[in-house]
């Protein structure tokens, strides 16, 4: 009840990082044995893509602030407000694509683009495009970029390794690729 001097309030903070990425962690592997166990089902629900792609540069701006990076979203006229599927595994893959464009880009601008693809029987296909101005990757290295418990440029404390393994699993499942 009391108000807590500045070496409390950093050791308050270390302990919310470390909780909030062993949690992560902790989602990451019970995700990861779901889909290896064929048992991660899809939602097929009405959803709002801009709704969507705004709540999650939203989550991810203080990231890209704290770096001063310019986080930018665009969505092309062509793509459908409106559309059915699994909007909390679709927010899923695009946190972990951008937060990865956040974490390697020093300075600059990570971009998302949203654009359509094709229509057919009345399915829209769209694409995701994530660019940033970050270091880049080594041809020899993109084989393992989404390849489980692998990680390029070092390794990242408080993070499972599943992550892009994940991503690349989800959209495969939603009918997609990477």
């Amino acid at each position: 009840r009391t108000r807590l001097a500045d070496e409390q309030l950093e050791h308050l903070d270390t302990l919310d990082k470390s909780a909030r990425a062993l949690l992560s962690m902790i989602n990451d592997l019970l995700d990861w044995s779901r889909i290896e166990a064929g048992r991660l089902k899809l939602d097929e629900l009405r959803f709002d893509l801009y709704d969507t792609v705004e709540s999650t540069i939203a989550l991810l701006a203080p990231l890209a602030y704290e770096k001063d990076l310019e986080l930018v979203r665009i969505v092309y006229h062509d793509v459908p407000r409106e559309l059915r599927g699994d909007n909390q595994r679709l927010r899923q893959i695009l946190t972990t694509l951008l937060s990865n464009a956040i974490k390697y880009t020093e300075r600059g601008a990570v971009v998302l683009r949203v654009m359509g693809e094709r229509e057919e029987s009345g399915r829209h296909w769209l694409r995701f495009a994530v660019s940033d101005t970050g270091i880049g990757i080594a041809a020899e290295q993109r084989e393992r970029l989404f390849q489980p418990f692998r990680q390029i440029g070092g390794s990242q404390v408080g993070s499972s390794g599943l992550g892009l393994s994940i991503t690349r699993k989800l959209a495969e499942l939603m009918g997609g690729e990477i």
